[in-house]
């Protein structure tokens, strides 16, 4: 199954809907294209699940600047079109970019290009709630023929066992070192090497070390703050939070996935209390979750303005 369940609607309701907001000469051009468009939504349908088998486009010239056009500018059917797309996201992820988990979902990726595909510039089946970040990373590259170089979250076979896998490294002075890779065994239906290029395509290793190395810190705070000082304790702690976000979120959430290896890390587990902190320091502690998750951040938020911090 994929990580998300496809927008169930009418799309020739939704299509015509959106061309009956256009004017004048436009609506007519577009009018007389349906048949076409709607043609080649039957022709994504058929190709779902291998969208790289997926014919050229022929809309060129007027014919693509009107089928860009019903993307580019809002009218109120395709806001109502936008919100049953956002409304599939899982009610614990909703505010989450599907692709990195990192970030607030802020755009709409196209994942047949509508640079490459025009056509589908309003296909609900083919936008993607993701981060800024993600849509830019992926980019409009489409090779006919050839694997694509980010899997669909609709529509490709994302194993449900864990596949992504962290190591840390750990000084109490220093700080951490964590990186992150892909396991070495298959992922089921997948093959491995579409999985890689999904990771190297998003950058994923870099910006889940990233928000990893600021994670630990903010979860050594935390352990610290909360009494947490025999290892036992704090492996157990960890454990039970890597758990509670995989079920949130799946197994290969960075988060869950960071907290696992920090239970295995005997170094971490073995680190210094921190002394008390600060009252403003008190407020990131009191986040349990890793200060750079974006639920701790949302929290903090609220934290602070509470405390009538936030300006």
């Amino acid at each position: 199954m994929g990580l998300l369940q496809p927008v169930n609607g009418n799309e020739r309701q939704s299509l015509k809907a959106i061309i009956e907001s256009k004017n004048g000469p436009r609506r007519a051009r577009l009018k007389s294209l349906t048949s076409r468009i709607l043609r080649r939504y039957k022709l994504y349908a058929k190709h779902s699940s291998d969208l790289a088998l997926l014919s050229r486009s022929k809309f060129q010239g007027i014919e693509r600047e009107d089928c860009e056009h019903c993307y580019h500018h809002e009218t109120t059917p395709l806001s109502h079109l936008k919100e049953k797309v956002v409304a599939v996201l899982p009610a614990s992820s909703t505010l989450f970019c599907p692709l990195c988990g990192l970030s607030f979902w802020d755009t709409f990726d196209h994942f047949a290009p509508k640079s490459v595909f025009p056509e589908f510039s309003v296909l609900p089946k083919n936008l993607v709630p993701c981060c800024w970040k993600c849509n830019h990373l992926k980019g409009d590259s489409w090779l006919v023929g050839q694997p694509l170089p980010v899997l669909n979250v609709y529509f490709d076979k994302w194993p449900q066992k864990r596949f992504l896998e962290a190591s840390v490294d750990f000084d109490p002075n220093a700080g951490a070192l964590v990186t992150f890779s892909l396991a070495r065994k298959s992922f089921g239906r997948i093959p491995r090497d579409r999985h890689q290029k999904h990771f190297e395509r998003l950058k994923l290793d870099r910006r889940f070390a990233a928000a990893g190395a600021s994670a630990v810190d903010g979860y050594r705070r935390s352990l610290s703050h909360q009494g947490y000082s025999d290892r036992r304790e704090r492996k157990r702690y960890l454990r039970q939070e890597a758990g509670a976000l995989a079920e949130k979120h799946g197994p290969n959430h960075w988060e869950s996935v960071l907290l696992d290896a920090l239970a295995d890390c005997d170094a971490f587990l073995d680190s210094p209390k921190l002394s008390p902190l600060a009252r403003g320091q008190r407020r990131k502690a009191f986040i349990h979750l890793g200060e750079n998750s974006l639920e701790s951040r949302v929290k903090a938020l609220a934290v602070a303005s509470d405390l009538g911090n936030v300006s």
